[in-house]
């Protein structure tokens, strides 16, 4: 009986076989560091918003310098970087508002993994509204992210999307309660997509006398999750600087898209921010659902303008934050193309890895002739990598609304304020004529009604 081996075949073709034998390296992605904030350069990367609040709040954002000078923002090699608003100053009811800060990432991104180490947030106080979220341009075509957010005695924190029409999301495992799955601003008084925590520590005053904690979300085409750790249970990886989002578990929402939603195509060059206002179009409509806030004043800007030593403990302390992108570890992939043969070079170095593809053994009694190799190879490494581009933000369409009421009574709509959360120059949250509401509850559920308008 005849038995096959490679080296009966002609010297091309056994080459050939070889090459196509080989083995390719597939490259294993994963997340690489992008940007970080921190220690002592953390605001050197971001704008701050001057403006008017887009949102209608009581509030007078100031200019770096301004706050930097009015001690409500401080950095430091060792120290987080600090954020906080004006606790000393009684006001008339007929001012700006109380001095705040509003800080916007000059760089944007589209996908990416997003963490916020927070040492402490503002807390659960009457008439704050703070938040933690990421924007695009031409808002809300490019949509919304609220990482963080929630108003006055919140105790938990709400997740929401936010974007143009034809965006129903779907939810993938989450331990987050659903409260609204429809982010198109034209429905529901742009309430959005919205999912609050069962946790009773990811927001305000119960956040921080659990020492804090972190945030983290990963945006793909495929889902929107965020994840929130305790102080005390943050993954390693996440210390080491290489995280891995598949192993850690439960997210406190997954908004995945697909037929109802595409992802790319409502969510892009996205920026971060962070703010603290007052009153406005949320926690200033829903003022009088809440029986204890209204108990204090008539309305929330009675409150906020005569009681500054209130807001004491309304400061945002980072420690860091990181964005991080898909790239690619070193990898080898073998080609055709890159393995050069000389018709005079022999096969003694190759003998090994030939003999393992041979369909049979050949027999001990093949002749061994000894040539000189002369056998090249190139190794072909890719590596992914993203870039970020910095963007000015200049919204110019039709912009959000947000307000909220206590779980204990009926939803109750604004009735000619317009919410938004807009940005020009560098980034604000746009803004709408649309009414809403926010339910100001330890579940803090969303629900409005309203009419787009054209955006400030």
């Amino acid at each position: 009986m005849s038995t096959f081996s490679i080296f009966s075949l002609p010297l091309g073709t056994a080459l050939l076989t070889y090459l196509l034998s080989c083995p390719t390296v597939a490259a294993a992605q994963s997340y690489t560091l992008d940007t970080a904030y921190g220690g002592s350069t953390f605001f050197n990367g971001w704008n701050f918003w001057t403006d008017t609040d887009p949102t209608h709040g009581f509030v007078e954002y100031l200019s770096r310098g301004d706050a930097q000078t009015a001690g409500l923002i401080s950095q430091g090699y060792n120290t987080p970087a600090f954020m906080g608003v004006d606790h000393s100053t009684t006001l008339a009811i007929t001012a700006q508002g109380r001095k705040s800060v509003r800080i916007t990432t000059q760089k944007s991104w589209t996908h990416g993994l997003f963490i916020a180490d927070i040492a402490h947030m503002p807390d659960s106080t009457c008439g704050v509204w703070p938040a933690f979220w990421m924007f695009g341009p031409n808002w809300p075509s490019s949509g919304e992210i609220d990482m963080i957010e929630g108003v006055s005695r919140n105790t938990a924190n709400q997740i929401s999307l936010h974007t143009g029409p034809n965006c129903q999301m779907t939810t993938g495992t989450q331990s987050g309660t659903v409260n609204s799955l429809q982010c198109d601003g034209t429905q529901n008084g742009n309430t959005g997509c919205n999912i609050a925590s069962s946790n009773t520590v990811s927001y305000g005053t119960g956040f921080n006398n659990n020492g804090g904690g972190v945030y983290a979300t990963e945006w793909t085409s495929s889902y929107i999750k965020t994840w929130f750790f305790p102080k005390g249970s943050v993954p390693s990886d996440i210390a080491s600087g290489s995280p891995v989002p598949s192993g850690w578990g439960t997210p406190q929402a997954n908004y995945v898209g697909g037929n109802g939603c595409n992802i790319d195509t409502h969510f892009m060059n996205q920026s971060l921010v962070f703010d603290t206002t007052f009153c406005g179009d949320w926690a200033g409509n829903v003022w009088g659902g809440d029986s204890v806030c209204s108990g204090l004043a008539s309305t929330c800007i009675d409150y906020v303008a005569g009681h500054p030593s209130a807001f004491a403990n309304s400061y945002w302390q980072v420690n860091s934050v990181k964005v991080y992108q898909l790239g690619s570890a070193s990898s080898t992939t073998s080609k055709l193309t890159t393995r050069k043969f000389h018709p005079k070079s022999s096969f003694r170095s190759l003998t090994r890895n030939l003999l393992a593809v041979t369909s049979t053994k050949t027999s001990s009694t093949s002749s061994s002739t000894k040539t000189t190799s002369t056998t090249s190879s190139s190794t072909n490494s890719k590596s992914l990598s993203s870039t970020s581009t910095s963007t000015s933000k200049t919204p110019s369409s039709t912009s959000s609304s947000k307000s909220s009421s206590s779980s204990t009574t009926t939803s109750k709509p604004s009735s000619s304020t317009s919410n938004s959360k807009s940005s020009s120059s560098s980034s604000t949250k746009p803004t709408t004529t649309t009414t809403a509401s926010k339910t100001t509850s330890t579940t803090s559920n969303k629900s409005a009604t309203a009419a787009m308008a054209t955006p400030k």
